[in-house]
């Protein structure tokens, strides 16, 4: 049972459940939100509210939901313990009113709990940003992140964003940055370029697509070891709007800027590199990270800022080189 909301575990008939309804919107530099939600959110308890996608798949529309049921995995959290918000993970049972047992439709399930603290002063409406989040990168299909489930609001009114589980998944902090190859001394490592090309390609097409992270640390990347995902997206904002006829260049680059430098720091910081070792980091990230960052930032023509990139007013090459000179 999930040590955060009793309720969640709570098996009983006709829980209260509703669909998410209503028209996105994404304003610049600003949280996501649908209109009325965050207050059904904020006012509801021992509520489920549904991805409508989801409610559709299980053919909740036609139907009742007759039970809920979580059975919490804690062996999950291994690799993932690196958490401010205190994710948990277990089996997420929706019981639909189908047949004489009912039927039942189980989801590996990661649990993100919303806490009211100085960073974060409405739950409700984090939860539901990040939610919107969720759905807006992985409908762009280049850029990949955990697919909603929906959001609980336990009998205490908190707030927890509900994503499908991905056990192969594993966050890029815990991808092993240094790599000792068998035939070499031990200060003779090298930085392992995998993890570096995975948050490069994905911190490329979030900003080309018009996104910036807000909190891109290494950790708040992930793979499976096919493509990188993105995690963590309660700061994610946008930065161009698609109908915006002439971006505002000095901001993208600022906040471009800013992605790629807590990326960099992440990395130089996690690469812990002994003293006696002839690691050149400044190369490392150079070859890595940042080159594989522009080569696919450079060649997403058609993104939101491509032709800033292109006539040099979002100098992408003088950032990089500018972050990497701190090194």
């Amino acid at each position: 049972m999930p040590e955060y909301s009793a309720s969640f575990n709570l098996i009983h008939y006709f829980p209260a459940v509703t669909q998410i309804d209503g028209s996105l919107r994404t304003p610049l530099n600003a949280p996501f939100t649908i209109p009325g939600v965050a207050s059904q959110l904020r006012e509801a308890s021992d509520t489920l509210f549904l991805n409508p996608a989801l409610g559709k798949k299980i053919e909740l529309n036609d139907r009742l939901l007759r039970a809920t049921n979580f059975v919490r995995h804690p062996e999950w959290t291994a690799g993932r313990e690196d958490s401010s918000q205190s994710i948990f993970f277990g089996d997420f049972t929706l019981v639909v009113d189908k047949g004489a047992q009912g039927e039942n439709h189980t989801f590996p399930t990661a649990v993100k709990p919303y806490l009211e603290t100085q960073n974060e002063t409405d739950p409700w409406e984090s939860a539901l940003h990040e939610y919107i989040g969720c759905l807006l990168l992985n409908a762009t299909n280049s850029i990949r992140t955990f697919m909603p489930i929906g959001i609980w609001v336990d009998e205490r009114s908190k707030p927890f964003l509900l994503t499908h589980f991905e056990e192969e998944v594993v966050s890029l902090d815990n991808m092993s940055l240094l790599t000792a190859m068998e035939s070499l001394p031990q200060d003779e490592a090298v930085v392992s370029a995998l993890p570096l090309q995975f948050a490069a390609d994905v911190l490329a097409m979030l900003h080309s697509q018009g996104f910036k992270h807000g909190d891109a640390q290494l950790k708040n990347f992930a793979s499976d070891m096919l493509q990188g995902l993105v995690c963590d997206l309660v700061r994610l904002r946008r930065i161009v709007a698609p109908e915006e006829v002439a971006p505002d260049a000095e901001s993208i680059r600022s906040q471009i800027t800013y992605d790629l430098k807590l990326l960099i720091g992440s990395v130089v910081e996690q690469a812990y590199i002994p003293p006696e070792s002839e690691i050149d980091m400044r190369h490392a990230v150079r070859e890595n990270l940042v080159l594989p960052y522009l080569q696919k930032m450079l060649g997403a023509l058609s993104s939101p800022i491509a032709s800033l990139c292109c006539d040099g007013s979002v100098d992408l090459s003088a950032i990089t080189d500018g972050l990497l000179d701190q090194i």
